[in-house]
């Protein structure tokens, strides 16, 4: 990449997530002008979404190179440094693309991305879901019971597919309330690629009926159509997530590092 393509990279970066970002910042009080950057990385979603770190906010593993050699605690400047790059990412965001710049001093910046999309985590949780919601179709032919309790296992792993495609949702949330919680972030927040709200619709069906078709004798019968409308929904959720990670695997350009002399940002 020569020194043009890498300032077009640079330029692009500032004016398509950093800056906007760093109003979003100020407009919330968030943030006061001028801002010194030393640091920044975007991590970009599968499904179109992206998160952008400033300063201490990037996560990774840095490595340095000095220009003499340096004793442990001594206080270090860029003056010190011959060289300062991403080294290793930060183990949550291997399944994203990312652009990180770090600051070399002297309005320098060492720019290192990957547009590999590694999808791991939507692809498992992908076909767990497709294998429930497999099961829960078969099983409406003889009990409603046993395809609502399939159902609802298939929708959460459908559900947590569908938000790993985005860097900014936190999959540790182990709880069906802490998912749909998660849910409802996702689509009122007007930066991420909108999710169909019937996938919430369907999720709180399956989930209300969950215990009571497992446990309750009693429970009133839920009707077929019904069941069939939201098995519907379900299948809309995996035909969406499918198609995201689709579009994006095989799309695979390798990490790369630059150098990039830039002006300094200062509004």
């Amino acid at each position: 990449m020569n020194q043009e393509t890498a300032q077009a990279l640079y330029n692009q970066v500032m004016e398509l997530w950093v800056h906007p970002e760093i109003l979003a910042r100020q407009e919330k009080g968030e943030a006061t002008l001028p801002v010194t950057l030393t640091a920044v990385q975007v991590v970009l979603g599968m499904d179109g979404s992206y998160m952008v770190r400033l300063n201490g906010e990037v996560k990774g593993t840095l490595i340095a190179r000095y220009k003499r050699d340096m004793r442990a605690g001594e206080y270090v400047t860029y003056a010190d440094i011959e060289d300062l790059h991403l080294e290793k990412r930060d183990p949550d965001d291997l399944d994203f693309g990312h652009i990180t710049m770090i600051s070399q001093g002297d309005n320098k910046w060492n720019v290192s991305f990957s547009f590999i999309y590694g999808a791991e985590n939507v692809k498992n949780y992908l076909n767990l879901g497709k294998e429930f919601l497999d099961q829960s179709k078969a099983a409406l032919e003889t009990s409603s019971r046993s395809a609502l309790a399939l159902a609802t296992t298939a929708g959460e792993n459908l559900l947590k597919a569908r938000l790993a495609t985005s860097p900014i949702v936190n999959l540790r949330a182990k709880t069906h309330a802490a998912l749909v919680n998660l849910l409802g972030q996702f689509t009122k927040t007007p930066t991420k690629k909108p999710i169909d709200p019937r996938y919430n619709e369907t999720i709180k069906f399956f989930h209300k009926h969950f215990n009571g078709v497992r446990y309750d004798p009693a429970y009133p019968r839920v009707h077929k159509a019904t069941i069939k409308k939201h098995l519907r929904v379900l299948e809309l959720l995996y035909a969406e997530t499918q198609s995201i990670v689709f579009g994006v695997e095989g799309y695979s350009l390798e990490q790369r590092q630059i150098r990039v002399e830039s002006l300094p940002l200062s509004s």
